[in-house]
């Protein structure tokens, strides 16, 4: 079973990696890093929450509440992994892609208790 759960929280977390990646848009003239910084943080929190719960499926019985929970918890720590640069490498298909979801991967893993706790 928690095995199940792991597989589970890794595949929806990388999912909704891969879709915060999306989510980034072109800034048509440079803001200032700090602006920059944190239209990044607040986008890619809102995209990967939104795509992780969006993702999980209904036979996993997960409550909403805990899903939302997990999410974004898994968004808080991605967030603090990943930087624009490794966005765009990954959205580009960069061989370093496997590594960053790694790091992230590891970074959410005390999300994962959310996933173990009773509904």
């Amino acid at each position: 079973m928690h095995k199940k759960h792991r597989n589970l929280s890794a595949l929806l977390l990388i999912a909704a990696l891969l879709s915060a990646c999306g989510g980034q848009q072109q800034q048509t003239e440079p803001p200032s890093k700090n602006r920059t910084d944190s239209a990044f943080r607040t986008e890619f929190m809102a995209s990967f929450t939104k795509q992780c719960i969006s993702s999980i499926p209904k036979e996993a019985a997960v409550s909403e509440q805990t899903a939302q929970e997990f999410c974004a918890c898994g968004a808080s720590k991605a967030v603090e992994t990943v930087t624009p640069a490794d966005m765009t490498r990954m959205m580009a298909g960069g061989r370093d892609q496997k590594e960053i979801e790694q790091r992230v991967e590891r970074a959410v893993e005390p999300c994962k208790t959310l996933l173990k706790r009773p509904s």
